[in-house]
């Protein structure tokens, strides 16, 4: 419920820290650029942000760059994890009527995301807050 971007980040050694940015980023974060590596970040993204209910290109840039283990967002929706392992990924069984009816969304942005995990190997799971 935060109106600005957090992250926790757990470094491979097991430091803690917390950082904020603003509305759309948490720009902050690349102050640790070393200590990303092999990391766990979890982020929020705000209501009102430019959030699509999945990770931006920047989100998934970050985790490639910084060879972070485990990225995990939430929104007000749903709660979102890239990871190491490409097996771990969800499955696009979405039909062109859900993407052309896609009012709210929550669909589009998730396709892309999907494939985009296909093509850097990597995992990527979504799913409904409070499940």
């Amino acid at each position: 419920t935060q109106p600005i971007e957090n992250a926790i980040i757990i470094t491979a050694d097991g430091e803690v820290y917390h950082t904020t940015g603003n509305l759309n980023s948490v720009d902050p974060i690349l102050e640790l650029e070393n200590k990303l590596n092999g990391a766990t970040v979890t982020h929020n993204h705000p209501v009102g942000s430019d959030n699509e209910y999945s990770f931006s290109n920047n989100d998934i840039d970050l985790f490639m760059k910084y060879d972070i283990y485990r990225l995990r967002g939430i929104d007000e929706n749903f709660k979102y994890e890239l990871n190491r392992n490409p097996k771990d990924r969800d499955i696009d069984n979405f039909t062109i009527e859900d993407a052309i009816n896609d009012t709210n969304g929550f669909i589009n942005r998730h396709i892309n995301v999907i494939s985009r995990a296909e093509e850097l190997g990597i995992g990527y799971r979504r799913r409904k807050n409070g499940r």
